[in-house]
C-alpha cells in the first residue's frame, strides 16, 4: 500500500512540475538554469 502511495504522489509530483513548467516556459525563457535540465526529462510534445 505505502508503494502504491509513494509511486502515485511520485506520479502527481512528475505531472505537476510538467504543467509548471508548461505554464511558466513562455513567461520565463531566459529565468532559472535548471529549465534546461528539465527540458531533458520532459520533452517538449
Amino acid at each position: 500500500m505505502d508503494r502504491r502511495l509513494s509511486r502515485l504522489s511520485l506520479l502527481a509530483a512528475m505531472g505537476a512540475l510538467s504543467f509548471i513548467l508548461m505554464l511558466f516556459e513562455v513567461p520565463l525563457p531566459p529565468f532559472p538554469p535548471f529549465l534546461k535540465v528539465d527540458a531533458g526529462i520532459f520533452p517538449p510534445s
